[in-house]
């Protein structure tokens, strides 16, 4: 009895009572390492997604010792599926030290290096793998791709031949054949012309093979997910050829499907399904603002993440839309044959491990891309193809399989670039230390094609002074390293020193490449595969872009850009002109600094021009509507005529392929100029009389506002189902519903300084008082510009002023009338109110306080806005006085002036006016430049 009893008494917690599958029982758990616990709900949490929840029992597990082989390998799983690969790969190698002969361990960590870019280690661990399981054809299959990744084209061949030989009728061993053939890192323009007869010589052979298959057979063929010719865009000639090929080769060996007919709904279903719901740069230039301005009246968006990973991106997308299937959700047929959209939007089709296959069958009956890869998909199952009419020639249309429609512009609606510089790093530095002319070649290193060698060696011929930097991706392996290889060669071989002309950089961090940006002298764009992300990030950093204007959409990008910012002036037609245009660029940096640096800044100024297009937004959503429409989609041909009744002046032309849109009405003003306009150096001395003329001002181009979701339909099981309220009317709410908002943290770019303005002070000064100093952009300009300068700022919002701490000397919060100056009396050599006095409620009182401020000598430097813009009198003109939220009419503002009533406010506060100057509006300055502006303003008003 006695041994009973003890039994019954023993501790509960001792046998390990099963704590809930809930964050709190995880604690539990944790609490009282229970480790028989703590590995039941690491496997409950990975099956129900709760990555992080999973994790959290996993490093509970790792911290009390636990070398259980299972948990090792789980929490391999995890990290990868969730896109923490690099946390994986550590405790994979410690564990096959002690396992080597552990096929999953050595699987797992293959996996996780050729994802985290190191793919040359990846290659040899998966070598390991298909050298103990020979009979793993999956292994042998990826190891076949992952050589050919890597340079290694005759064993990837030797490998596939040796697959084909055992499974002759497996479809993706023979659709093997034709990708294999796509070098990725060819030796010379022969080189890259064979690819491409052996590309079409392999995809011959298998559609001979296709054709002796029946139907029944094809039918049961897995779908291509993965494989698609994504090298083919890096030949510089025309490729449309080879994608048609390839897209009758696809059709040939997966028979079509039908249409199918979603059913009748309140409003258009668009399923987006990508790998870039996060911070990435397709994301950023295509769809962010495309989602945000999206009007939710006409389309419930469902959004199908195939990335591992979310950050602050997904979650902003998660509450614009109405379902989010996340962290790579398996079953694809049966998740889109469940949602049966209206339309599948595939945005970068080719550049990820799913989409191919998506694209090739028939989930919608309209399937569309765009330009995130910026070739034709090739594939017959994917209706349009949605570019820019800024980046295409007349010809176009003949080089897509898909119908191609030009939306306005770009055919992107872009956010303004955030760009935060950080100092170099002193190897770094001393590149810009011998006064040399500096020329950034900033794109990936596979991009530098054979074709384009000649170039280089003959800038570095031409101008002996010229550093030519380039970017270097070791973790790619040989993609990463040989084009630099053959490049060095190639100079070296015309007598190049490359010891002195050629630099040669690993990737940087952001914040590094915009300080690069910031110091060199130009940017060379490269001809066969233009960039247009970095030439974005280029022109917010006023750095001036030499690019040729090519054939094909994907040598245009850069180009396509600039002319949209009116900077066209570095785009030229042919590579002697590509060569002259850089040496009048280095001529005047050496010569002309002034007119250099008034360059950049007219570049900097006019950047934001290529942003917030919202009739690429509008034009879109037309075209979708139309051709819904079309075809006979009754949810599209209720919802069209009340599209054109919201948005009467947008105008699809289907045979044209275009889309007729109004002027942009987005931004302020409708003149979006990064650039503060009026800025009057002001000293304190004797009044004087003020100037008779006006000027036109500059302003700020907003960043989207966001409308809210209407009411959604029941979400699928696996969704993640978002549900807000309509509203009225438009998607976009009017702008005073955000005035409580910080509305500034939203419509102002965080990287914009004053540089017109800042330019005008003399010398370096000593202490500057920045009146309105937002997040701080003003003073980390004048830190970079006069290292030891103490920076002071005052600002209105509190979570704006927070961020200006980390690079001023101290920030005061609240109103400038409040604060209490008397400590800071003649401390300040430079006063700074750029933009901030229109804001004010007695302005004048507050020139009159900033007197108390200026230490003997010093000077107070202002920009105002002029509401006597040609835009503003034309909508006043016609009645109408439309606030925004940035730009003259900013909603905030509570003043407004000419330059004759602000140099009357200023001379009448006890100033007196040194020296004023004025950026013309870029979308006016053709028409007014070098007129007579009162006189052309009084004659055509």
């Amino acid at each position: 009895m006695g041994r009973k009893k003890n039994k019954q008494n023993k501790p509960k917690a001792a046998q390990g009572t099963p704590p809930p599958a809930t964050a709190e029982g995880l604690q539990q758990a944790i609490a009282r390492q229970d480790r028989a616990s703590l590995r039941t709900l690491a496997d409950v949490f990975h099956r129900a997604h709760q990555h992080k929840l999973a994790l959290q029992a996993l490093d509970a597990l790792e911290a009390l010792g636990d070398q259980d082989p299972i948990v090792i390998k789980k929490r391999a799983q995890i990290f990868i599926k969730y896109g923490e690969v690099k946390r994986a790969i550590a405790p994979l190698q410690q564990f096959l030290e002690t396992a080597p002969d552990d096929i999953q361990a050595k699987g797992l960590l293959a996996e996780a290096l050729y994802l985290s870019g190191n793919k040359e280690a990846a290659v040899e661990v998966l070598r390991s793998v298909v050298a103990h399981c020979p009979d793993d054809d999956k292994a042998k299959g990826n190891l076949v791709i992952w050589l050919e990744e890597t340079g290694r084209r005759d064993e990837a061949e030797e490998l596939l031949a040796t697959l084909i030989t055992k499974a002759p009728d497996h479809v993706l061993n023979q659709l093997y054949w034709p990708l294999v053939a796509l070098e990725r890192i060819p030796a010379s323009e022969a080189v890259h012309q064979a690819m491409l007869e052996r590309f079409m010589a392999h995809i011959a052979d298998v559609r001979d093979w296709a054709k002796t298959r029946n139907e029944a057979e094809r039918r049961s063929f897995p779908h291509p997910y993965r494989w698609g010719p994504f090298a083919l865009a890096y030949y510089p000639g025309d490729i449309t050829p080879y994608l048609r090929d390839w897209g009758e080769m696809i059709a040939t060996l997966y028979p079509p499907t039908p249409v199918p007919h979603p059913p009748v709904r309140e409003r258009l279903r668009l399923v987006i399904l990508t790998t870039v719901f996060r911070r990435q740069s397709v994301w950023f230039i295509l769809l962010r603002n495309l989602i945000g301005y999206l009007d939710c009246h006409f389309f419930e968006l469902v959004a199908i993440s195939l990335a591992p990973s979310e950050d602050d991106q997904t979650a902003w997308l998660k509450e614009r839309c109405a379902r989010y299937y996340g962290n790579r959700p398996s079953g694809w047929e049966d998740l889109l044959q469940r949602e049966a959209p209206d339309v599948l939007f595939l945005p970068d089709t080719a550049m990820n491990d799913v989409s191919v296959g998506v694209a090739a069958r028939r989930f919608a009956p309209l399937q569309v891309t765009t330009w995130g890869h910026p070739v034709s998909s090739g594939l017959q199952t994917v209706d349009l193809y949605f570019s820019g009419t800024a980046l295409e020639p007349p010809d176009a249309a003949t080089h897509y399989i898909e119908r191609l429609v030009r939306l306005p512009g770009t055919g992107a609606c872009t956010p303004n670039a955030t760009l935060v510089p950080a100092p170099l790093p002193e190897a770094l530095a001393t590149h810009f230390a011998d006064g040399r002319p500096v020329a950034l070649v900033p794109c990936l290193s596979f991009k530098l094609v054979p074709a384009d060698d000649s170039l280089w060696v003959r800038l570095a011929q031409t101008y002996p002074t010229l550093k030519l930097l380039f970017f270097r991706q070791s973790d790619f392996g040989r993609m990463g390293t040989a084009p630099l290889e053959r490049i060095t060669a190639a100079l070296t071989a015309a007598g190049v020193d490359v010891t002195q002309q050629m630099v040669v950089l690993e990737f940087q961090p952001p914040q590094v490449f915009t300080t690069l940006l910031s110091r060199a002298t130009l940017y060379l764009d490269v001809p066969s595969f233009s960039g247009y992300t970095t030439a974005w990030q280029g022109v917010f950093a006023g750095i001036p872009i030499v690019t040729l204007k090519g054939r094909f959409l994907r040598q245009r990008l850069a180009a396509g850009l600039l002319e949209t910012i009116g900077c066209a002036d570095t785009v030229v037609e042919n590579l002697d002109a590509y060569i002259a245009k850089v040496g009048e660029l280095i001529e005047e940096w050496q010569q002309r600094p002034e007119a250099y640096a008034a360059r950049r800044a007219r570049i900097q100024a006019a950047a934001p021009l290529a942003c917030n297009d919202v009739r690429v937004v509008r034009g879109f959503e037309r075209v979708l509507l139309e051709e819904l429409a079309e075809r006979g989609n009754p949810t599209a041909l209720a919802l069209l005529p009340q599209h054109r009744a919201t948005y009467p002046d947008y105008h699809y032309e289907r045979e044209q392929g275009c889309v007729v849109a109004p002027p942009r009405q987005d931004t302020p003003d409708k003149s979006a100029v990064a650039e503060p306009l009026a800025t009057p150096c002001l000293q304190e001395l004797p009044m004087s009389s003020s100037s008779e003329s006006d000027a036109v001002p500059n302003q700020f181009a907003p960043t989207p506002v966001h409308g809210l979701m209407p009411p959604t339909t029941p979400s699928p099981p696996g969704a993640t189902s978002v549900s807000n309220p309509a509203t009225p009317g438009n998607a976009t709410p009017p702008v005073w519903r955000l005035l409580d908002q910080d509305l500034h943290l939203t419509t102002l770019s965080h990287t914009y300084a004053p540089v017109g303005l800042l330019q005008m002070i003399p010398a370096a000064p000593r202490a500057v008082f920045d009146l309105g100093c937002f997040v701080g952009a003003t003073g980390r300009w004048l830190k970079g510009q006069f290292p030891g300068v103490r920076v002071v700022g005052v600002e209105l919002l509190p979570a704006a002023a927070e961020k200006a701490r980390a690079d001023y000397g101290q920030v005061f919060t609240g109103r400038f009338e409040e604060i209490d100056l008397a400590p800071l009396t003649g401390q300040f050599d430079t006063i700074i109110a750029a933009d901030v006095l229109e804001h004010l409620y007695h302005p004048w009182q507050s020139l009159e306080r900033l007197k108390t401020l200026l230490a003997p000598g010093g000077a107070l430097y202002v920009s105002l806005p002029n509401v006597r813009n040609l835009r503003v009198l034309e909508g006043l003109a016609l009645g109408d006085w439309l606030y925004a939220g940035a730009g003259i009419l900013d909603i905030t503002h509570l003043r407004f002036f000419t330059r004759r009533s602000a140099l009357r406010m200023l001379s009448e506060t006890g100033w007196q006016v040194q020296d004023v100057r004025a950026n013309l509006d870029p979308q006016l300055k053709g028409m007014i430049e070098g007129r007579d502006l009162n006189a052309y303003v009084y004659s055509t008003l």
